[in-house]
């Protein structure tokens, strides 16, 4: 039985590495943690401009706080869910009655756990509310100021 349990783990597992790997494949991890704001890009475009002329480091690329939690918050609930599933596997051929018990609480668990993701959902949510030809005008004069 034991032996059984290994291969389904060690299948489970392969797979999941597998589809990481596969989807981590050229992906960019500053660039999805750039901040997509034009607002931001302008200013940063700017500070680079007065960095150049000053002779000094350049800054890095803006950084979006709500950015770096959604993923902090993914790879965590990632994590857990992996783990969650092999603790199952476990359990289903060891002990089948004891799955219930495991499944109750993890509702709950993962509703908390969506909060690492709110300030991305909330920061989403005002850019569908601002007025955009605010934006337009913020952007035009953070141009013009970057241009002089």
């Amino acid at each position: 039985m034991e032996f059984l349990v290994f291969l389904v783990m060690v299948a489970y597992n392969g797979v999941i590495i597998l589809i990481t790997w596969k989807c981590l494949q050229g992906f960019d991890f500053k660039t999805a943690l750039a901040d997509k704001n034009p607002e931001a890009v302008v200013a940063m475009a700017w500070a680079r401009r007065q960095a150049a002329t000053e002779e000094s480091t350049s800054p890095g690329e803006p950084s979006s706080y709500s950015r770096i939690t959604g993923m902090f918050g993914l790879i965590v609930m990632g994590a857990f869910l992996w783990a969650f599933g092999n603790a199952l596997i476990y359990k289903m051929f060891m002990a089948p009655e004891d799955i219930s018990k495991i499944t109750n609480g993890v509702s709950a668990f993962f509703l908390s756990g969506s909060a690492l993701f709110a300030p991305y959902a909330f920061n989403q949510i005002k850019d569908t509310f601002t007025d955009t030809k605010q934006k337009k005008e913020v952007l035009q004069a953070m141009a013009s100021q970057a241009a002089k």
